[in-house]
């Protein structure tokens, strides 16, 4: 199990999320931020009963300090950050949402203020990790917060959708019957999560990220016969193809879309000019492993996609890209090429 290292933004007098992820997995690190001091000792003084105080970087912010303090806390990379912000813009905004409810709680809120009120309420928090992940970047794998408004997350994919951001993911959390909380997630590299994490049941489709996985049924094809023919195809491409034959399973990674007809028709006479050869050879890049280069950095690829050949059906997973259309149009060819199969 590889290492991890996350960071939560406001653990809290209990720092519960990383006492959770930390005994579920061993092998993890974290960093976590609290910006309110009674609840910072606390913290401290949990993670030390606990014995985590070794694996926990515990640092106190103030109200002008980033949100997301990664120089800070001298951490080049780290692969994710969580938070579960304040909710509300003021008391008079807690009080109007618990008395819309049809059943209000009873609960007493007993967090420190910090924990429950900041200015523009959990929009206005994740607004402003939004403006502070844009210069962080990459150096962050998957930037993640909870919502406690449904009116919040428009908002939100709104505000990926105006900076660019072409990979994000939203879903829902129900604890009970009742309460429903909402967690957005979103990432500057082109690393594509699953679809069932990213595009949550119940909601609007304009909320929705690119769906990433595609299902061709092939009920009344040979299963061989139906591997052999995608993998022919991925081998006569220009792109890097790893065919594992005992999972019925294939990696590819492609720098370009390289599977139109006007790429392969400009591939041909390119060898034909260089060369002279007169049919297509497949890339000497097929069957390497890997989707990094000799320094052990991710590969820049246009697409990566995993096919998975079953009894029934051809799995398309997308892995890795930011070009919604460049993944359809390759999902295209694999059908076609399925469809081929008698």
């Amino acid at each position: 199990m590889r290492s991890v290292t996350g960071l939560d933004i406001g653990t809290g007098a209990s720092a519960i999320y990383p006492l959770l992820g930390l005994t579920a997995r061993p092998t993890w690190r974290f960093a976590a931020t609290e910006i309110d001091t009674k609840s910072y000792g606390y913290a401290k003084k949990n993670l030390t009963s606990n014995h985590l105080d070794d694996r926990v970087q515990l640092f106190q912010t103030g109200v002008s300090d980033p949100l997301l303090p990664l120089d800070q806390l001298g951490l080049q990379n780290i692969d994710f950050i969580m938070c579960n912000p304040p909710f509300y813009d003021s008391w008079e905004d807690l009080e109007a949402s618990e008395s819309s409810k049809v059943t209000p709680k009873p609960t007493i809120f007993s967090g420190a203020a910090t924990e429950i009120i900041c200015p523009g309420g959990d929009a206005g928090f994740i607004l402003r990790m939004i403006q502070e992940s844009m210069t962080l970047g990459q150096r962050v794998q998957w930037y993640t917060s909870a919502l406690g408004k449904f009116s919040s997350v428009r908002v939100i994919v709104d505000k990926l959708k105006e900076v660019g951001c072409q990979n994000w993911a939203v879903s829902v959390l129900r604890a009970g019957m009742r309460t429903k909380r909402w967690v957005i997630g979103w990432s500057w590299g082109d690393r594509r999560p699953r679809e069932d994490v990213a595009r949550g049941e119940g909601l609007g489709p304009w909320l929705l990220p690119s769906r990433t996985e595609w299902v061709i049924k092939t009920v009344e094809k040979d299963t061989a016969t139906v591997a052999k023919k995608i993998d022919e195809l991925m081998q006569g491409l220009d792109l890097k193809w790893k065919w594992e034959e005992s999972h019925m399973a294939g990696v590819a990674l492609a720098r370009e879309n390289v599977w139109s007809r006007a790429a392969r028709r400009k591939k041909k006479q390119q060898q034909q000019q260089q060369t002279g050869i007169t049919e297509e050879k497949p890339s000497s890049g097929v069957n390497r492993e890997g989707d990094t280069d000799g320094n052990g950095e991710l590969e820049k690829v246009a697409l990566g996609v995993k096919i998975t050949v079953k009894t029934d059906s051809v799995e398309v997973r997308w892995l890795r890209g930011n070009d919604r259309v460049v993944h359809e149009s390759f999902y295209g060819i694999i059908s076609s090429a399925v469809r081929e199969v008698g």
